[in-house]
Order: C-alpha cells, then sequence, then structure tokens
C-alpha cells in the first residue's frame, strides 16, 4: 500500500532556483539562509556543524551527500573543522550581481553560480531552493525534522546520479532550455531525497510517517489520502485498517500523535488550500471534501486556517505570486 505517493504529488513547488558554488580551500561559512534548500556535494567533500555546537563536534558530507534543509538554516559550513567563518551573506553580497535573488513566489530567471577562493583544490556543491505552495503547512514537510542528512548510498536512484551529472555538465553551457529543465530536475531532486530519507530511516521520522510503518495503520491513512472527502468515520477508518475502533484509536494516536478524525480535519484542510489556490469556487471545495454544507466549510476553514476561504484564494492568485 503506497500512502506516500499522494502526498509527494501534492507537494506543489511554486518556485525553484538552482545555484552552482564552487569553493577553493580553504574555505568556511557561517551559513544562514531561511528558504528550504538542498546542498549536494558533487566533488571534493565538506564539513557541516550545527549552530553553536562545541569544537570538533560535527560531520563529513562526502561526495554524493545531500544536506536538505526545511527549517532553520543556521549552521557552519566548511572544508574542514576549526577554520575562521566568513558570514554567508557577505560572500553572497560580494560574489553575486545585487539583482539575483531566490523569493519563495518566483523563480529566478537564470541559474545562480558563485566561485570562491580561486585556485587550489576545490569543493564543487549544487544548491536548489524551493518555495511551496503550501509552506510548512504540508503534512509532509511538518511531519520532518529541520534537516535532514542523506547519504550517497541511501538508496540511490540511478536516474537521480544521472540528473545531477546533466546539471553540473550543462550548468556553464548556458544552452537554451537549460533553466527550465534545471528547475524541473530540483523538484524531482527533492522528492526523491525526502523519498530515499524515509526509506532509509523511517523510525526518525514523526507524525503520520511513523504511522506508515505499521501496515494497518498505513491502509487507513491511504485511504484517507485518496479519497479526503469520502464520509469517514471512525468505524469505517478502522475498518479499512482491519482493526477494532478501540485497538485502532489507541494504536493511531500512538504512532501517528493525534487522533484519526483530527488527522483528516488537517489533511481536508491542506487539499482545501491547494484547491483554493487553484481558484476552485469554495463551494466545490467543500463539497469535494465532504462538507454538508458550503457554510459548513467556511466556518471550518475560518476555524483552522484563520482566514475566510474567499480571502485564502484571493491572496494566492497566480497574478499575486508574480
Amino acid at each position: 500500500m503506497d500512502a506516500l505517493s499522494p502526498l509527494l504529488d501534492s507537494l506543489r513547488v511554486q518556485a525553484a532556483a538552482v545555484g552552482h558554488f564552487d569553493f577553493g580551500l580553504p574555505w568556511c561559512f557561517a551559513w544562514d539562509y531561511a528558504p528550504t534548500h538542498c546542498l549536494v556535494v558533487l566533488e571534493g567533500r565538506c564539513w557541516w556543524a550545527d549552530a553553536g555546537a562545541a569544537p570538533g563536534d560535527g560531520i563529513w558530507l562526502e561526495a554524493g551527500d545531500a544536506l536538505v534543509v526545511l527549517r532553520n538554516g543556521r549552521f557552519t559550513l566548511g572544508s574542514a573543522p576549526g577554520l575562521a567563518r566568513l558570514p554567508w551573506v557577505d560572500v553572497w553580497r560580494a560574489s553575486m550581481s545585487p539583482d539575483v535573488s531566490f523569493d519563495k513566489r518566483e523563480s529566478t530567471p537564470a541559474p545562480m553560480r558563485l566561485s570562491w577562493n580561486a585556485g587550489g583544490e576545490r569543493t564543487h556543491l549544487l544548491g536548489m531552493a524551493f518555495g511551496f505552495e503550501d509552506g510548512e503547512r504540508h503534512p509532509l514537510l511538518a511531519a520532518l525534522p529541520d534537516r535532514l542528512l542523506v547519504k550517497r548510498q541511501a538508496h540511490a536512484s540511478p536516474w537521480a546520479v544521472s540528473a545531477l551529472d546533466f546539471l553540473s555538465t550543462e550548468s556553464g553551457r548556458d544552452l537554451p532550455g537549460f533553466t527550465a529543465l534545471s528547475r524541473r530536475l530540483a523538484e524531482l531532486l527533492f522528492n526523491d531525497l525526502l523519498r530515499r530519507h524515509l526509506l532509509s530511516s523511517p523510525a526518525y521520522a514523526g507524525g503520520w510517517l511513523k504511522g506508515l510503518t505499521d501496515p494497518a495503520l498505513a491502509r487507513a491513512l491511504s485511504a484517507m489520502h485518496r479519497r479526503p472527502g469520502h464520509d469517514w468515520t471512525l468505524a469505517r477508518l478502522a475498518q479499512q485498517a482491519g482493526l477494532s475502533r478501540t485497538v485502532f484509536s489507541e494504536r493511531f494516536l500512538t504512532q501517528v500523535g493525534e487522533t484519526p478524525m483530527g488527522y483528516l480535519r488537517a489533511w481536508r484542510m491542506h487539499c482545501a488550500r491547494e484547491l483554493l489556490a487553484a481558484q476552485r469556487p469554495v463551494g466545490v471545495v467543500g463539497g469535494r471534501l465532504g462538507y454538508a454544507s458550503e457554510r459548513a466549510f467556511r466556518e471550518a476553514f475560518k476555524r483552522l486556517a484563520g482566514t475566510t476561504p474567499t480571502a485564502y484564494a484571493r491572496d494566492h492568485r497566480p497574478s499575486a505570486s508574480r
């Protein structure tokens, strides 16, 4: 039972940017970058340590390793531990044109390239930044830790290796069409990294992801994800899981961290935000998600999302993000 695919499908990327960073040894930055982003080591290796970590308390990122930063993008990144750190924002400002920036609502017009400390042994990184329509409220992103380390050998996909090679070799050639292709590949690589993390360390994930490791709960979660507007009751969800209502409720609360119906309400709200952002009529959205009336949907949406469906749709019109 594949309960993960509907969530990956619903993770809508609103903006994406690809950057190539070429650092000559020695180098060390006090990294501080807010948007969701990934760093993939293409050549060489680098030392990563959390902000405020004790000297020597960090890990090596080897060629092929990836760091996925969902939140809290403050850490040290360098060619070795113990080096003096330069603020990343200062390096960026000194190396890039002032008009080159990433807006979480709009993709950059071209890939970003940055070279620092030319000459000598190099570290080559691929950077990918993302903005999502649902932000951190998306159930998949909300359930994951702030940062994920995905090792190269963790369920590596041959196509992903080829995609990284394409992005690396084509980035400096400025051939037509590369910008569009690089964004699409970045989105696919991001989904692949999340999937690889989940496949390699399911016990480390929280919330509903823990439920995916339980075959019975996975059946119920998959049913909710596929048909959020169905007239689900506790008894019907328990039947999907093949458990009694009592056992299902207790196991769901223990594994997922909330009640089955509470999770269903949260998933419906996520689906509602996605449909409203696509400018679907409020009444249609409410009906599709199982609400008895448009009024009931409006009241539920305002209570859980903090704004009205109409206001949310207006604020997320495509023209508003350009």
